[in-house]
């Protein structure tokens, strides 16, 4: 049934939208996986889109990206399972060939300069992130490492900061980094030990968990880019984020159903959470309603896109907001958080 729903997902035009991702989820699909001569015809396919977009931008922090989000992936093992997940894979990223394009050319053809206009930076310290997401929004998307000590106390600040200047609204934290606990709320004894004090910080504060994960849908094995000798485990491919989105997306739209007027904190992973892949909580969500931040460290900022021109080279620790929605939507987020 999981291939069934991302088959739906390779036909639907455009930006993904919660009417969009019900009917994905309703649907039904007659036709089976792929065969072995198709996965090698959409293999050499994204091949040929990698190395058009890869020959135009020479730059190696570019080419690392487009790396990351282009190059075909391969089973390590030619078994039918892993077959399915490569080219499910790959065909998600063909899909997705035309929006890394105009995003490129976005950032690299029409501002390699950065206007001072459309970017805010505050320092490290600043509590300016509660103003921006404001009262009217629904759904705060925070996309960084799982299980990162660094990452996960950077929320909590967050979400107290949000707290403290809207005390009257109801705030519900929903993560990827916690078992799918229905419609439940998370009891500190259920956490790992990692993670128990997380939830003891947010139920001390009035503030409700649930997680997020359903971990048994995710897919086993090893898979390689074509580009690269390094491995990648199964659950870290394209057509795996799109399952956990679609399920997530199923679940917070339960949890929204019950709790209205709440504002939910989602805490899930930088793909899962960005505006630049098309499969992503960020897409599926309603625009007005939502507010996406990333969580990341100096080093990883580099790699991020809109951190590529010159008066970008360095980065360093503090909050970056964006002014203009058609930034943040070519970036993938709103704001980012630098970390140290």
């Amino acid at each position: 049934m999981i291939y069934t729903f991302l088959l739906l997902l390779l036909v639907l035009p455009g930006t993904l939208s919660a009417q969009t991702w019900q009917k994905v989820g309703e649907a039904v699909a007659q036709s089976s996986l792929t065969k072995a001569s198709s996965f090698a015809a959409n293999r050499s396919l994204l091949q040929q889109s990698y190395h058009q977009i890869n020959s135009y931008y020479s730059q190696p922090a570019i080419r690392t990206w487009i790396d990351t989000r282009l190059s075909p992936i391969e089973p390590v093992e030619s078994v039918r399972t892993e077959i399915s997940w490569a080219d499910l894979s790959n065909r998600l990223m063909l899909k997705d060939y035309a929006q890394r394009a105009k995003q490129l050319e976005f950032f690299f053809n029409k501002h390699q300069e950065l206007p001072p206009s459309v970017l805010d930076i505050f320092p490290a310290n600043s509590s300016v992130l509660p103003s921006r997401i404001g009262d009217k929004t629904h759904f705060v998307v925070v996309g960084g490492t799982l299980s990162d000590p660094a990452v996960m106390a950077s929320f909590q600040e967050m979400v107290l900061q949000y707290k403290l200047a809207f005390p009257n609204r109801q705030i519900i934290v929903l993560t990827e980094s916690l078992p799918d606990t229905g419609e439940q709320f998370f009891v500190p004894g259920a956490a790992l030990e990692s993670e128990r004090k997380w939830v003891q910080f947010f139920i001390k504060n009035q503030i409700w968990v649930a997680g997020l994960a359903d971990r048994s849908s995710n897919p086993e094995g090893y898979f390689k880019q074509a580009n690269s000798n390094l491995l990648l485990s199964a659950v870290h491919t394209p057509a795996a984020y799109a399952v956990s989105s679609l399920h997530m997306y199923r679940r917070i739209s339960s949890w929204k159903k019950r709790y209205p007027d709440a504002i939910f904190f989602i805490y899930t992973r930088a793909q899962t959470a960005a505006y630049d892949w098309r499969y992503s909580l960020a897409n599926s969500l309603p625009d007005r309603e939502i507010f996406c931040i990333s969580i990341t460290s100096i080093p990883n900022t580099r790699q991020f896109l809109f951190h590529r021109w010159r008066n970008f080279q360095d980065a360093r620790a503090g909050i970056l907001v964006w002014k203009e929605k058609e930034w943040a939507r070519a970036s993938g987020f709103d704001a980012q958080i630098i970390l140290p």
